[in-house]
This record gives structure tokens, C-alpha cells and sequence, in this order.
């Protein structure tokens, strides 16, 4: 049997299947990897609320030092960075900042130096670059 329609979602899809709303979420986003340093950051965050919780996603809204701050756990992989990313954009999310551990080209980095990236290579085996 054909399929009569393609099979995807958009990411307005996905803001609307979670029912978010821009006026839920702040203009700044943190993006820890796994659910568990998400759970760490909420406890510097005031009166975080949780927008959501979906599959092996939660996000939560509240403020720190005065600014509405949304925090997603997410971006440990290419297509998990991909869902995230598409739900934060469409419901509004002007800055996306991405925490966490990486890996190094350099070999002059030591473990637990600070890293601000303002570009990225995907070393997932499938994105031909």
C-alpha cells in the first residue's frame, strides 16, 4: 500500500503537539544534554514552571536575575539538537545557548577548559561535511 501523504512532522507540528505558545517560553533558551542537568539548572532558576514534558523531553519557563529564561534538556545528538531546536524556534526562542561537554580538534584544550563556540562540526557519522 502507498502512503498518501508523507510522514513529518514540522516544527510548528511539534510546538502545536506540545501546546506551547510564545508568550510561555522567554527570549533566551539553555540547552543542557540529558534531563538530569536540566533538573540542576531549574534549581537556579526562580518559579520555573514546566511548559511540557514529551517523550524524553521537558521544558520549563521562569526567570533569572530579572529575565525570562526557558531551559529544554536536548542537543546530545544531530537529530535530538533537530527537534529541540525546531520546537524553541517556533515557539519563539530568539537565543538558543547549548551547555554541556564537547569534544576538541585542538590538542592544546585540557579537559574542563571553557569553550564558547560560535561554529560547530557534527561528528556523527552520517553528516557528510
Amino acid at each position: 500500500m502507498q502512503m498518501q501523504k508523507d510522514v513529518h512532522l514540522t516544527g510548528k507540528d511539534l510546538t502545536a503537539m506540545v501546546q506551547l505558545r510564545p508568550q510561555d517560553v522567554g527570549s533566551y533558551a539553555i540547552v543542557p544534554g540529558p534531563k538530569d542537568r536540566l533538573e540542576v539548572l531549574m534549581k537556579k532558576i526562580e518559579n520555573p514552571v514546566r511548559n511540557f514534558s514529551f517523550m524524553e523531553y521537558t521544558m520549563y519557563t521562569g526567570t533569572y536575575q530579572g529575565i525570562k529564561v526557558t531551559g529544554i534538556n536536548g542537543g546530545r545528538f544531530s537529530t535530538d539538537t533537530s527537534i529541540t531546536t525546531e520546537v524553541m524556534c517556533n515557539a519563539g526562542i530568539q537565543n538558543i545557548i547549548r551547555i554541556g561537554t564537547c569534544g576538541a580538534l585542538d590538542e592544546n584544550m585540557k579537559v574542563g577548559d571553557l569553550v564558547v563556540a560560535d561554529s560547530v562540526i557534527r561528528g556523527d557519522g552520517v553528516t557528510p561535511y
